[in-house]
């Protein structure tokens, strides 16, 4: 279990060696709570916030509510989220508000820039995730793209 490594190894490590670096559990979608209380639950001295994903096709914002509750004193942060194929700035919204909404102390996205080809990115990852912005291949200029919200409060007001 991922709470033995920081319980008996990484945790007193870092307390040793006087460092304030933090721990966070998890990392990973919003559609398995357990594995993170699990974490919590076992070393709280050492870990007291909580990355999500919502990359899971069963992702509920309410679980970061359900699990704010049952540890009001750990922080949680969506530290990776994309829709994708992004097709409006009202996406962005939807995955930004909804962990805020929900106890989320910050949200990161995935991809806020790509090249022409949407990458750069690892073997296996999202190939379709477009960035608001797109770089030119030498790097010496940049697109906005149509992802750009130019009237922000028309792409507010989209259902």
């Amino acid at each position: 279990m991922f709470s033995d490594l920081i319980e008996n190894f990484v945790g007193p490590a870092l307390r040793i060696a006087g460092l304030d670096t933090e721990i966070w559990a998890y990392d990973h979608n919003l559609d398995v709570p357990s594995y993170p209380q699990e974490v919590i639950d076992h070393d709280s001295q050492y870990v007291d916030t909580v990355a999500w994903h919502c990359y899971a096709s069963n992702n509920t914002w309410s679980v970061m509510t359900d699990f704010h509750n049952k540890n009001p004193n750990v922080d949680q942060y969506m530290t990776e989220c994309w829709l994708s194929p992004f097709t409006s700035w009202y996406q962005s919204i939807y995955f930004s508000m909804g962990p805020l909404q929900n106890w989320g102390r910050g949200v990161i996205a995935w991809v806020l820039g790509t090249n022409t080809d949407l990458g750069p990115h690892l073997p296996g990852g999202c190939n379709s995730c477009r960035g608001v912005v797109e770089i030119a291949p030498d790097g010496s200029s940049y697109t906005l793209t149509s992802k750009f919200p130019y009237d922000l409060d028309s792409a507010c007001d989209q259902d």
